[in-house]
């Protein structure tokens, strides 16, 4: 079976111009399918949660591989400690929080590739110059926050179009292709994600700082991380352990760094199609969710010259 991954591809310049000292920096992201496969960076392994299924939802019929997967993010940032932690917090923003909702450098084609540059906002630990003062910051924890994970995918020839009604901003079908944001996918199995009479929803995901995969919220003891995220609250966020910090070592003055980061998403057989509660197949309440833990699908690789 061919897998298919879909990546995220990031560069960070780090460069000295001769007249100044200080950091400049450009990050240039590369959104695309297979990428990580075609540059040999890491061979093809699938997430130990590639296969788990649900039992409460009737019988199993099929996995479903999205034709298309896109997503419009709110903040994607790296972090080296949380507030709570001694010492001062060192952040590298690379999508920006502060940016215009629809500002272009916010979008991701992960299926058809798409290419974006800027330069990242840096907090924490940088002299008046613009230079890291650590010689070393351990980036502990990596946050990617998307205001829309879209998926899009057919859905079976056997299903009576009239039993779907159009779900605003987060469902549409036209004829047997679905387009959706993963909520649609998820409200119905990860419970402890959403709090509809409190406004909660699943906001993102914290890799790192666990080994362990799972829901946070602010009522666990686990929500620490919270005060890392606090545009987030009150709502949930997924974490996984599935991320090895890297330690960055800042360049030398005068002189250039890149640091490469690969972020692939796996997603093949993610969509998983039950009878529902009657146990008949192919009547109106059949149920397509995403895979339990699906955020495991994640995969990072931080390199660095």
């Amino acid at each position: 079976m061919k897998i298919q991954v879909l990546s995220i591809l990031s560069l960070i310049v780090f460069t000295t111009a001769c007249h100044k000292e200080g950091l400049d920096v450009k990050f240039r992201t590369m959104y695309g399918s297979g990428l990580l496969k075609q540059l040999h960076v890491k061979s093809e392994s699938t997430s130990e949660s590639m296969y788990e299924q649900y039992y409460e939802y009737g019988d199993f019929i099929q996995f479903i591989s999205p034709s298309k997967v896109t997503a419009k993010f709110n903040s994607i940032r790296y972090v080296d400690r949380k507030e709570s932690e001694a010492g001062m917090q060192t952040m590298v923003e690379v999508i920006s929080v502060n940016w215009p909702s629809d500002d272009a450098r916010r979008f991701a084609d992960f299926t058809n590739g798409s290419t974006v540059e800027v330069i990242p906002q840096m907090w924490g630990n940088i002299d008046n110059d613009g230079w890291f003062v650590e010689d070393t910051i351990r980036l502990r924890y990596l946050l990617i926050l998307p205001d829309a994970f879209t998926f899009e995918f057919d859905y079976p020839a056997e299903l009576p179009m009239y039993e779907y009604n159009t779900w605003p901003n987060i469902f549409k079908r036209n004829g047997n292709t679905v387009t959706c944001d993963m909520h649609y996918l998820l409200q119905r199995t990860q419970h402890q994600a959403y709090d509809y009479e409190h406004g909660i929803f699943l906001k993102g995901f914290v890799f790192g700082g666990t080994d362990t995969s799972f829901i946070a919220t602010q009522s666990q003891s686990a929500a620490d991380i919270f005060d890392l995220i606090s545009m987030a609250q009150p709502h949930s966020v997924a974490r996984s352990g599935n991320y090895e910090c890297p330690i960055l070592t800042p360049p030398a003055k005068r002189q250039s760094k890149i640091i490469t980061t690969y972020i692939t998403f796996n997603s093949e057989n993610i969509i998983q199609h039950y009878a529902g509660y009657d146990n008949i197949a192919y009547t109106s309440d059949d149920m397509f969710v995403l895979e339990p833990k699906f955020w495991d699908r994640f995969d990072i690789i931080i390199e660095q010259n």
